[in-house]
């Protein structure tokens, strides 16, 4: 599933190109949620290789720390948190539920741009 957020996450990697996405999960830039009042702690990163001349990610070669960079145009991020079901407590006795959002972008020949 992809959210705005999770763009956001994504767009803001590619285009920081950071070594890990530890610093987008603190700092003073940190991407927050329940309406900016909750940090995102949970974020993975993964990248991989064009699937010969599709424009599209290879899904054989998604990898989360590549030997040789050279090659891996794209980065897909994975933002998870526990969200809290207020509502469904009557039919499920937790206080909340892990829930994941991923996007993919594409480092292109002028600028990164979101593929999903």
């Amino acid at each position: 599933m992809s959210t705005p957020h999770s763009s956001n996450v994504v767009l803001s990697y590619s285009i920081r190109a950071r070594d890990s996405a530890s610093g987008l999960a603190s700092g003073p830039h940190a991407m927050k949620w329940d309406l900016g009042t909750k940090p995102v702690s949970d974020i993975s990163e993964s990248f991989a290789q064009e699937a010969a001349g599709s424009g599209a990610p290879d899904p054989a070669t998604w990898t989360a720390q590549p030997r040789d960079p050279a090659g891996y145009r794209f980065v897909r991020v994975v933002a998870s948190a526990p969200a809290p079901l207020v509502f469904l407590r009557i039919f499920e006795p937790r206080d909340s539920s892990k829930v994941a959002a991923s996007s993919i972008a594409v480092r292109g020949p002028d600028a990164p741009r979101l593929v999903e």
